[in-house]
């Protein structure tokens, strides 16, 4: 069927057109998701190591999640994007105060919320996949 311009859209074509739209959506939000995942462990890894070559090496990006655990790694992202979600969700009801607000949330909020993700970040779940190695060390050593 030829659509001219001017002419009316077909409820098949209209329904076409949303379907694609939410499966291009799908796949970018789990691309998105996968991405984010990744680049967590990269920057982790390149203040670690100080070096840019290995924010790039990718088995070794790979192999640290797999010492977290991929379960835990996907919990503890939820759990931190729910806690930044309230926070959010905090702030912009701060934020209704036309100028005090805003001061508010960039003065307290913002910090407080950079910090949270990076203490989340390096010190909780990067630095488990040290805790696992000793963790089996020492039970080789106990046996």
């Amino acid at each position: 069927m030829r659509i001219a311009l001017g002419t009316i859209m077909t409820q098949a074509f209209i329904t076409q057109v949303i379907i694609s739209f939410f499966v291009v959506f799908l796949i970018a939000l789990i691309l998105f998701i996968l991405f984010t995942l990744i680049a967590t462990i990269t920057i982790a890894r390149f203040v670690e190591k100080g070096n840019m070559g290995a924010a790039f090496d990718f088995s070794e990006i790979f192999n640290t999640i797999n010492k977290i655990g991929w379960e835990n790694y996907i919990v503890w992202y939820a759990v931190l994007f729910i806690i930044l979600m309230v926070i959010d969700f905090i702030m912009m009801l701060i934020n209704i105060i036309p100028i005090v607000g805003i001061i508010i949330t960039l003065l307290i909020f913002y910090p407080y919320m950079t910090l949270l993700s990076a203490r989340a970040t390096w010190g909780l779940i990067y630095n488990e996949k040290n805790q696992m190695n000793y963790i089996k060390t020492l039970k080789i050593d106990y046996i």
